[in-house]
């Protein structure tokens, strides 16, 4: 299949009205993962790395952990103890020759069009999973994006990430874990594509009251937001009923779509244009890093500890 612009006939397509379903979409995998190959977005030379150096701290720390006897560190060797892990580490580095792993700073050289690439398929599969309500993708996704807020300190988002990860793999049973997963969205319209975050709508719902509780004026009180929180979801369905019931006009809550498929096709002609993704280069971008490489693998696998600890008092 091969196109010249987004507007022309693909070529050599297969005659779809002999393939089922199955086959159909046999196809339109192999075709995307074609696209994949040739931009490179399917390079994760980054995320093998962490994995292979949070590997090893993980192994350092498990000898350690060994070598813990209450609250106290006992050396295997001399039987000499510590307090610190840290400094049983340093006794065995220095008295026992002892080698630990040491962070391998050696990265592969960053593309910027690769990662843009990556970064907004990531995000348009996101988006369209919340409209779907795909609890399956939304994880899938939730661990890339957990990398991307910690290599950007994103504190807030990288503590809700990670907990909503830690439910659905840990925290709760497998039929919890999956109720969790797949009622992470809710659809207020009905039909298909309409689902948003679970977050949306309590600030739709906290928008409702706020509106209500302003026509009490100075007569608001605790007793009264009790009620209207109470029974804003009813007074909201009458008035929607009534509304519709004498034909007035509802302003719109929300904004047009904008429609992007004229960029999407200009950045299509620009890779054409230029070659495949590999070769280019913009001297405005010689010192970018993929997020995900920036990630040091000591201070993550110091923050998944941290936060472990936390986790297994409060969760």
């Amino acid at each position: 299949m091969d196109l010249d612009t987004l507007t022309s006939t693909p070529e050599n397509l297969p005659v779809f009205s002999l393939m089922n379903s199955s086959e159909k979409t046999a196809w339109l995998k192999s075709e995307a993962y074609k696209i994949l190959d040739v931009l490179h977005i399917n390079d994760f030379q980054s995320l093998d790395f962490l994995h292979e150096e949070i590997q090893k701290l993980d192994s350092d720390e498990m000898v350690l952990k060994a070598m813990l006897s209450g609250d106290v560190y006992s050396c295997a060797m001399c039987s000499k103890q510590y307090t610190k892990a840290a400094w049983l580490k340093k006794h065995l580095e220095k008295k026992h020759d002892f080698e630990f792993s040491k962070p391998d700073s050696a990265r592969k050289e960053s593309n910027p069009v690769q990662c843009f690439l990556f970064m907004s398929l990531l995000l348009r599969d996101t988006c369209d999973s919340y409209r779907m309500g795909d609890g399956e993708r939304i994880v899938r996704n939730a661990y890339f994006e957990w990398l991307y807020a910690r290599s950007l300190n994103h504190t807030k988002y990288s503590l809700w990430l990670w907990r909503l990860i830690a439910y659905v793999d840990a925290v709760l049973s497998p039929s919890e874990s999956a109720e969790y997963k797949w009622n992470m969205t809710v659809n207020l319209k009905g039909g298909v594509q309409n689902n948003i975050p679970n977050d949306c709508c309590v600030e739709l719902q906290v928008k409702n009251i706020k509106r209500q509780l302003n026509t009490q004026g100075s007569n608001k009180s605790f007793k009264s937001a009790q009620k209207i929180c109470m029974t804003t979801q009813v007074v909201e369905d009458i008035m929607d009923k009534l509304q519709k019931s004498v034909k007035s006009f509802k302003p719109k809550g929300s904004r047009p779509e904008v429609d992007k498929s004229k960029d999407i096709d200009q950045i299509v002609q620009h890779l054409r244009k230029h070659g495949p993704v590999k070769s280019i280069k913009w001297d405005s971008f010689s010192k970018f890093k993929n997020p995900i490489a920036k990630i040091s693998a000591p201070s993550l696998f110091e923050w998944i500890n941290y936060n472990q600890k936390i986790a297994s008092l409060y969760m």
